[in-house]
């Protein structure tokens, strides 16, 4: 069973499969595991990008994993 966020089942960065990782949604909607954007943010800062599309991303970008998005709204909502 894959696990998928979006569609992805893999990381556009690291290549590997997200049922593995916290997978994160970008504010460009694309979406990669939480350990890639971690050290992309601590290594791109202050000016940071998407890694795939390299548009601009928020200087309050706040990481958050899908996960506990869909948790937060199953609970929730």
């Amino acid at each position: 069973m894959y696990f998928y966020s979006f569609g992805i089942t893999t990381c556009p960065v690291c290549l590997e499969g997200l049922a593995e990782k916290d997978p994160v949604e970008m504010p460009c909607s694309h979406v990669v595991c939480l350990p890639c954007i971690s050290n992309w943010i601590a290594q791109e800062r202050p000016r940071t990008q998407c890694p795939v599309c390299k548009q601009d991303v928020p200087e309050n970008f706040k990481i958050t994993s899908t996960k506990a998005v869909r948790y937060e709204r199953l609970c929730f909502n």
